[in-house]
């Protein structure tokens, strides 16, 4: 099974509530080894973590993005805007 890419290490915990998930905005991306339409994350709630999703043309649905999906030359250039735990 392939292993999802996540980001790891935020600043703060993330509010821990219920379905409070925050947007991650990718603005800029390049050397994916899928193409893909769309990519962004969400902030989990009660992490420091926001996983990571993809879009293929074929696709009805977003995907988990795999580690599969990088290579070591893949840039990504981002933004999380979240509400921390107090």
């Amino acid at each position: 099974m392939p292993q999802s890419v996540a980001l790891k290490g935020l600043p703060f915990t993330v509010l821990n509530v219920t379905n409070a998930y925050s947007g991650l905005t990718i603005g800029y991306h390049t050397g994916l080894t899928t193409a893909v339409v769309w990519i962004g994350g969400i902030a989990t709630p009660n992490t420091t973590a926001a996983d990571i999703y993809l879009k293929t043309a074929a696709a009805t649905a977003v995907t988990s993005c795999a580690s599969a999906d990088l290579a070591n030359t893949t840039d990504l250039i981002f933004s999380c805007t979240y509400r921390a735990n107090a």
